[in-house]
């Protein structure tokens, strides 16, 4: 399930990702939030007061983290659901706009 929330600001897009975020995870679903606020809005609420990366231009992606899942080594992160290229802490970030990485698993 992929779920996108935009519009106008000051709208309450960030309040209803959060809570709905918050929501399905408490359901049992794995949820993986994006937001693409420098501000952090929408993930703030998530993170509990812990720190927020932001990726840039150019620059390196960094420490990714690595989930786990009962039965399952995890692969790394990809571009694409299946296949792509694989993304690691020093790949140069090339994307100006909204990137998804997919977690691949072996």
């Amino acid at each position: 399930m992929k779920i996108a929330i935009y519009g106008k600001g000051g709208i309450g897009k960030s309040t209803i990702a959060s809570n709905l975020s918050y929501s399905l995870s408490k359901k049992g679903y794995r949820v993986v939030q994006i937001g693409c606020d420098p501000k952090s809005d929408s993930t703030r609420p998530l993170l509990k007061g812990r720190h927020q990366r932001t990726v840039t231009y150019g620059q390196t992606y960094g420490d990714l983290p690595a989930p786990t899942s009962a039965g399952k080594t995890f692969a790394g992160w990809f571009t694409e659901q299946s296949g792509g290229t694989q993304v690691k802490a020093d790949t140069q970030v090339m994307f100006v706009d909204t990137q998804t990485l997919y977690a691949h698993w072996n």
